[in-house]
């Protein structure tokens, strides 16, 4: 998928991080906190999460590409199903839920509502750089919009040239953080590939199950989906933590955001060529504070998400398949 090496990696043996040897049941999962240990460390402090006075909000990044008639046509469908779920999967709900970051910028939604807020992420400077990190914070992040051929309202475009494992990551996460400054609220980042399809009933569900707090207790929580083992050969040596986070979906408070963007850190040093998510992983394990890491169950379970989507036909018709998975223990007033 656009933003992850997993399609252009095969070579790499890969083996998740909890033990396979069972396939359990996507009820089973969720029930059990999806992938977490919860008799181990208590990763997510859920006394500090009884303390928030709401459901945390998301903002999503989704990695795609401009002038791809492939990705627009993938973009639409993803409007057409995850996007618009609780408006066709849930029309009982008065709530808006799902809504796009220009809609919260012009004021067309109400803020308060909004759990899981998105744009579609793009580089748009054919000529520019490959990352953002050494700008200002008075110079713009993104071009200018009338330069842009029939712009879409649900798009950022990046002023870098378009890139999969060059600084596009870093750069969103940079850029999604100013955004706080806009007067937006939004707890935790996420960065996930346009060829991952979420049920996003299913993904609150589990923020519940996991106790993730929201501001101003959302402090160094690391989470997705856990990688170790003999990745890329020699660059497993060069992790500095454990594991990763993978590319098809992985998120971060906001102030490990600041952190791995932040002129503080080398990141040069820890990068790996090639592994925009195993990057991105080093970028967050080098924080000298504790990390608390939220693990999210296998993909190959569709409890949360399903990836690859390659396919836009298949990303329907598993969308139109599972959806009915939701756990009727989620309601409106759930994330209230």
């Amino acid at each position: 998928g656009v933003g992850s090496n997993r399609s252009t990696a095969n070579n790499r043996t890969m083996r998740r991080e909890e033990n396979e040897t069972e396939t359990p049941s996507p009820e089973k999962i969720l029930s059990a906190g999806v992938g977490s240990n919860r008799s181990k460390a208590n990763q997510v402090n859920s006394t500090l999460a009884q303390n928030s006075t709401r459901m945390p909000r998301f903002l999503w990044g989704i990695m795609t590409m401009m002038d791809s008639p492939k990705e627009t046509e993938r973009q639409q469908a993803l409007r057409e199903t995850y996007l618009n779920y609780f408006k066709t999967i849930r029309s009982n709900l008065t709530r808006q839920f799902i809504c796009s970051v220009d809609e919260l910028i012009h004021k067309k939604v109400n803020p308060n509502e909004c759990y899981m807020i998105y744009a579609f992420v793009v580089g748009a400077n054919a000529t520019g750089p490959t990352h953002l990190m050494a700008i200002n914070d008075t110079e713009s992040m993104t071009v200018d919009r009338s330069t842009i051929s029939d712009p879409v309202d649900d798009m950022i475009y990046l002023n870098i040239r378009e890139n999969m494992n060059d600084g596009k990551s870093e750069s969103w996460f940079k850029y999604a953080t100013r955004l706080l400054h806009q007067g937006i609220e939004f707890d935790y980042i996420v960065k996930i590939d346009s060829d991952t399809l979420v049920f996003p009933d299913r993904f609150f569900n589990w923020v519940k199950d996991q106790s993730l707090p929201s501001s101003p207790q959302n402090i160094s929580v690391y989470g997705g989906y856990p990688y170790r083992g003999k990745m890329c050969g020699s660059c497993n040596e060069q992790l500095v933590g454990s594991s990763f986070m993978g590319g098809e979906l992985y998120f971060m408070s906001t102030n490990l955001a600041r952190f791995i963007t932040s002129p503080s850190l080398d990141r040069g040093s820890v990068w790996i060529d090639g592994h925009e998510d195993i990057s991105i992983g080093n970028y967050v394990y080098s924080y000298t504070g504790e990390i608390r890491v939220a693990k999210i169950g296998k993909p190959r379970t569709h409890a949360i998400a399903s990836h690859p989507m390659k396919s836009v036909g298949r990303l329907r018709s598993n969308f139109a398949k599972r959806r009915g998975w939701s756990l009727p223990r989620f309601a409106e007033n759930g994330l209230s």
